[in-house]
C-alpha cells in the first residue's frame, strides 16, 4: 500500500462509524469478491482487515510484523513492538502502547489461512528493510 493509499485509507476510516457485530459477521460471511470493505473497497486486503478484526491488533502493530512474529505452527503471534511513521515520514520501530500490549495471541485457523495467504502472495523485496534492527515485514 503507498503512503498516498494509506492516508486516503485512515481519513476514510476515521470518519466512519464503528463497526458493530452484526457488520463484523457481515465481513466474515462474505465472499472474498464482494466484501465492501469499509476503508478500502479492494478485495486484495481481505486478508488483512480480516486478521484485523479476529485479533484485535492494532494497525501500527500489524504492520510491524515479521516473519519470525508469526508462529503459524503452534497459531501464535508475538506482539512486543509496532512499526510508526515520524512526523518527518520516517518508519520506527516502538514498543508496544503500553505494557498490556505486549502479548502473545493465539489465532485461530481462519487467521492463520490469511497469514499464510499473505505471506504466499508477498513478492520477495529487491533489498530487504530493515527498520531499528528488524526485518521480513
Amino acid at each position: 500500500m503507498t503512503q498516498d493509499e494509506f492516508t486516503k485509507a485512515r481519513r476514510k476510516m476515521e470518519s466512519m462509524r464503528a463497526s458493530t457485530t452484526d457488520d463484523n459477521a457481515a465481513f466474515a460471511d462474505s465472499d472474498k469478491s464482494n466484501v465492501k470493505i469499509y476503508f478500502l473497497t479492494v478485495p486484495k486486503y481481505y486478508e488483512v482487515v480480516y486478521i484485523l478484526f479476529h485479533t484485535g491488533m492494532r494497525i501500527s502493530e500489524f504492520c510491524g510484523l515479521t516473519l519470525r512474529d508469526i508462529d503459524l505452527e503452534n497459531k501464535v503471534i508475538n506482539i512486543d513492538h509496532q512499526l510508526q511513521r515520524t512526523s518527518d515520514m520516517r518508519l520506527v520501530i516502538e514498543s508496544t502502547k503500553t505494557n498490556a500490549g505486549t502479548r502473545k495471541l493465539p489465532m485461530t485457523e481462519d487467521v492463520a489461512q490469511c497469514f499464510r495467504a499473505i505471506i504466499e502472495d508477498r513478492e520477495p523485496p529487491k533489498v530487504e528493510r530493515v527498520i531499528d534492527g528488524y526485518s521480513g515485514f
